[in-house]
């Protein structure tokens, strides 16, 4: 009983730290400032006030209706007066947790891309629950021993555990005493254990990358406005088309861009469709994939034979479209064996025309075919050692140089390979600093051999010179022209300029270098 009513009190404990933080991070200054302090100067007086004043104030409120006096008679009524005294402890908890991990929840958002119920299920359920589960247990250990308003509050003939333990030390009962303390000290023992388990994953975590970024934080929600971190430079934005929809020169979370010969620029978003724009991005053309009910393609990129070949990314092929959206041919299905695919990610060309595709998913490699499609080699497998991939997202083929680059995404770093597949290096870590990045999904080639990578996780553009070096850093997380929100691909035009899939602001952004 005893800990049943300690989980209701962290139940409610938890509703008004939900409230709380809500008050503090979620609404707008004017309503915070108008309420905030009456509602944590309630809080924290309910905490540091005698148990037995608050207690003795519920039972008043209680006495003013007939109608409540079941609730006078009930376990919840313990509940809701020990959740007066702890659910202060609650707020801290989950306030400083939530001022820490603010950022870095949002920067997990963009690693995932999901939204709704996924979104979080796959970004916040693996640090909110860890946090509520500590919050949960600090709780019911506060609860299991607090005595004023409990007694004040208890139903006649329910069992409490320190009531009990009181009624033990009044009839003299060492041994039982002594006994229940052992109990009572072992308990809280794991309680804490697991509390402190709860937490410290929060701590690492917001320490490790939240605690870093909320100066971050703070600099960008100055005014309303950003400013970029040292080492950044502002974009020159040339241009910005399209807006949320699937009509025309819209988009639902574009995921795959690149540039004609002739600067028509294909995007692929998760509508199955591909669109076809000018240089400045005025609307061309559409055509939709011939299946997407399973998923929608990830890659797309324009051959040397100047046809459209699109990763159809859950169907386990390659499909080529003339510019008018015909068919012309199709390879792969899916398996692990030779020119089969599970889920590829993009194409790419070598200077004889050999055909790079890469997936994940398990098989996690680079596969070459010939300019029919028939299979000729692979190379890497799943893992993050040598010529390991974790998610192999984006290809990029430097013929002067004799490189594949690969955006081995989950593993935070540009692979570079020759074009028979032999591994020649590594670029990259992960992390924020210049040369770090965070899921590079996008890359593309610039006019002087330069790589820019466009990295999911750090919503920014990163320029690598021929050596790895990194040479500049464009844009920074948010809604505004030159900023990013979970960017997923990236083209250069003959011009030198930059074609960024802003996929979290369903837009591409043109970017002068």
């Amino acid at each position: 009983w005893s800990l049943a009513v300690g989980m209701g009190t962290a139940v409610m404990a938890l509703g008004i730290g939900r409230v709380g933080t809500e008050i503090q991070f979620g609404m707008k200054k004017q309503v915070t400032s108008r309420w905030a302090g009456l509602f944590y100067a309630t809080i924290f007086a309910g905490m540091l006030m005698p148990g037995s004043v608050l207690a003795a104030g519920l039972l008043e409120l209680v006495s003013l209706s007939p109608s409540l006096n079941g609730l006078r008679q009930s376990w919840l009524m313990v509940c809701l007066g020990q959740t007066g005294r702890l659910a202060g402890v609650a707020l801290i908890v989950m306030l400083l947790a939530r001022r820490h991990m603010r950022v870095f929840l949002k920067e997990r958002a963009m690693t995932e891309g999901a939204d709704g119920f996924g979104l979080w299920w796959v970004t916040e359920r693996p640090f909110v629950l860890p946090l509520l589960a500590g919050a949960v247990l600090l709780v019911i250990m506060l609860s299991m021993t607090e005595i004023p308003a409990t007694m004040l509050l208890l139903p006649a003939g329910q069992p409490n555990f320190a009531q009990r333990l009181l009624n033990q030390m009044h009839y003299a009962r060492d041994q039982q005493v002594i006994a229940s303390c052992l109990i009572l000290t072992g308990v809280f023992g794991l309680l804490a254990a697991a509390a402190a388990a709860c937490l410290n994953r929060i701590g690492r975590l917001s320490r490790g990358v939240g605690g870093s970024l909320c100066v971050l934080l703070a600099v960008l929600t100055l005014v309303g406005g950003c400013k970029p971190e040292a080492g950044q430079v502002e974009p020159g934005v040339a241009g910005i088309f399209g807006k949320t929809g699937s009509g025309d020169g819209e988009f639902v979370y574009p995921r795959a861009i690149d540039i004609a010969a002739d600067g028509t620029v294909i995007v692929v978003d998760k509508t199955a469709r591909v669109q076809q724009f000018t240089a400045e991005g005025v609307f061309q053309s559409v055509f939709r994939m011939p299946e997407f009910e399973t998923g929608k393609p990830t890659g797309v990129t324009i051959g040397p034979d100047g046809l459209i070949y699109v990763a159809d990314t859950h169907y386990h092929r390659v499909i080529v479209f003339d510019r008018q959206g015909k068919e012309i041919r199709q390879f792969g299905r899916y398996g692990k064996g030779e020119g089969e695919f599970i889920y590829l990610t993009d194409v790419a060309f070598g200077p004889d025309e050999r055909i790079y595709v890469s997936e994940y998913g398990g098989n996690d490699r680079v596969s070459v075919f010939d300019t029919k499609g028939m299979f000729l080699f692979a190379f890497g497998s799943f893992g993050t050692g040598q010529n390991c991939f974790t998610r192999p997202q984006a290809l990029c083929a430097d013929w002067k140089r004799g490189r594949l680059y690969v955006a081995d995404a989950c593993n935070h770093r540009i692979a570079i390979y020759d074009f028979q597949g032999q591994l020649k290096g590594y670029w990259g870590s992960i992390g924020t600093d210049a040369g770090q990045m965070r899921y590079p999904y996008g890359l593309t080639l610039m006019k002087d051999g330069s790589l820019a990578v466009c990295e999911y996780g750090n919503n920014r553009v990163q320029i690598f010179d021929t050596e790895g070096n990194s040479s500049a850093i464009y844009g920074s997380a948010g809604r505004n022209s030159g900023q990013l929100a979970y960017p997923w691909a990236i083209a250069a035009d003959s011009q030198g300029n930059l074609y960024i899939v802003d996929a979290g602001n369903n837009r591409i952004q043109k970017w002068r270098m």
